[in-house]
């Protein structure tokens, strides 16, 4: 055979080699990585995943994401703030899970799943959704029910008010739900962080809280996501935003609209016909709804801006993704209600003209208002609802809840019928929400009041080299100790022995002496028992 030819068949199998085996994207690296776990929320109308470094919605090993009943595609949670003080006084950094997450597992990096009646019930979802036998699903609920990670946040309905996790007795998961999700997650990793946003990290624990119910009308049309936010950083982060942002591509991506409804913190997408090519004549609309919004001032904030994208468009268009420059400060500017170039939306002339923070808040179903369609021809869009900005100082935290829902998706029910059941949906899901879960408030530690009920908070910084801080809460005084202990269970050191007055207290802990690796913190006193683990990286 020719030498030519035998060169030209060898550089045309390499690149079909290339092709085939070519190294995963960072986000197949991150969903291949072995510490990388996920799970569904799969018990009602609604089935999508989740995992344990923030993903949401996403197809993890080729199991489809987001489906109602068909696929959607993709959710995440940012946030945003500046840094006052010290080297770092006015930098804004940008962190969070979108397509790609900044996020990495913390505590004891699993993701947990609970059933109330795993016993029982029927498991044909989950098994629908390929994750084994029946047999297999209920030992893996039976071993999230034993080691459900109560002393590390995760919520549990107590049922002899002991404050003690007890298995044989309490129930895991949102109390009076169905099924809960539950996982921690940081951002710390730099090379991370860069790679996503194009920015360092905020130091910022997320403890995520999912759960669903088995149920009919709005609720079985709804999963719920409260996010627990803790500065674990050193650093005091000022005006603070939260967004969530979302990729729908209802059936087929190209026909898509966006809009927002201001009366309902609610943010959603829908179809630009009563046609699409996947749903056929029942296209169904998708959106995301701010329940409950970080404590400031002792205010609950409201929905600050609504931002959508649209990819075909300079201005509109998604930010760039590991630019800092054109990624972390877009997406700042987009929190706060602005455009990618910092000015507010302006408003179409023929409608008004002017300037706003809530773009295409009009009414599709009446054509009232700024609506999707006026500017641009339907496209594939993605968008976002943020809320705040508030401040939190090291140690601090505080909470978020949205619900995502659907709605329509079925014969019979119009594209306008969908986004009508969509609107009256929200206020149902936010009263049900008011009425009878809303008896946590978000944490609010900026606050004189003395604290409510005992509190070990997260050290920080965490990971630390070689120093940190610890902050505890005490509703009462009394004698108490503070011990750090290794993974052995061994004492290291005794921070605190004596007696103590109620309120919020912070100590030092200098491991210049230790050796790297995980060390617990404990809290004990007459009427307190409580642990946190922390790792020590030289």
């Amino acid at each position: 055979m020719n030498s030519r030819v035998v060169l030209f068949l060898l550089i045309v199998l390499v690149f079909i080699t290339s092709r085939i085996f070519s190294q995963p994207s960072k986000l197949q690296k991150d969903v291949l990585d072995s510490t990388i776990q996920f799970t569904r929320i799969n018990i009602n109308n609604i089935s999508t995943s989740f995992s344990n470094n923030g993903l949401s919605d996403y197809n993890f090993n080729g199991v489809k994401g987001f489906r109602y009943p068909k696929d959607f595609y993709s959710a995440g949670f940012w946030w945003s703030g500046l840094l006052i003080g010290g080297k770092v006084n006015g930098e804004i950094r940008v962190s969070g899970t979108s397509f790609k997450t900044s996020l990495v597992p913390t505590g004891d990096k699993k993701i947990y799943r609970v059933r109330r009646d795993y016993k029982t019930g029927n498991l044909s979802p989950e098994i629908n959704d390929g994750e084994g036998t029946e047999i297999e699903i209920r030992k893996k609920y039976e071993t999230d029910w034993h080691n459900w990670p109560a002393n590390e946040g995760a919520p549990y309905d107590d049922k002899n008010k002991n404050g003690i996790y007890e298995p044989e007795i309490d129930i895991p998961g949102y109390p009076g739900v169905d099924q809960t999700i539950w996982f921690r997650a940081i951002d710390f990793d730099t090379t991370q962080s860069r790679s996503v946003f194009g920015s360092l990290p905020l130091g910022i624990e997320i403890q995520a809280t999912y759960w669903a119910y088995n149920l009919s009308g709005p609720l079985g049309n709804t999963i719920f996501r409260k996010y627990k936010i803790i500065n674990c950083s050193a650093n005091h982060l000022n005006d603070l935003y939260f967004s969530i942002t979302a990729d729908p591509d209802i059936g087929d991506a190209t026909d898509d609209y966006v809009g927002c409804d201001t009366s309902l913190s609610l943010a959603y997408s829908y179809n630009a016909f009563n046609y699409d090519a996947v749903y056929t004549n029942h296209p169904p609309v998708f959106g995301f709804l701010l329940i409950k919004g970080p404590i400031e001032n002792n205010q609950d904030l409201k929905l600050t801006s609504f931002n959508f994208f649209i990819n075909t468009d300079s201005v509109l268009g998604y930010p760039q993704i590991g630019s800092y420059e054109n990624g972390a400060l877009h997406f700042y500017n987009l929190f706060q209600g602005k455009t990618k170039d910092g000015n507010y939306y302006r408003i179409p002339h023929t409608i008004g003209g002017g300037e706003t923070r809530y773009p295409l808040s009009g009414d599709p179903v009446k054509q009232q208002g700024w609506v999707d369609g006026i500017d641009f021809p339907p496209g594939n869009r993605s968008f976002g609802l943020s809320t705040g900005p508030i401040e939190l100082m090291p140690g601090e935290s505080t909470e978020i809840v949205f619900s995502q829902i659907a709605a329509g998706g079925y014969e019979g029910m119009s594209k306008n019928g969908a986004i009508d059941s969509i609107r009256s949906y929200s206020l149902t899901i936010k009263n049900f929400y008011k009425a009878s879960l809303d008896s946590t408030t978000s944490i609010d530690h900026k606050t004189n009041n003395l604290p409510s009920e005992f509190s070990l908070f997260q050290n920080y910084p965490n990971p630390f080299n070689p120093t940190t801080t610890i902050q505890f809460a005490l509703p009462e005084s009394g004698k108490f100790n503070l011990k750090v202990y290794n993974i052995l269970g061994q004492e290291v050191v005794t921070l605190i022995d004596g007696e103590m007055n109620s309120g919020i207290h912070k100590v030092n802990f200098d491991a210049g002496r230790l050796a790297s690796g995980v060390y617990i913190y404990k809290l004990v006193g007459s009427n307190v028992n409580l642990s946190k683990k922390m790792i020590l990286m030289k």
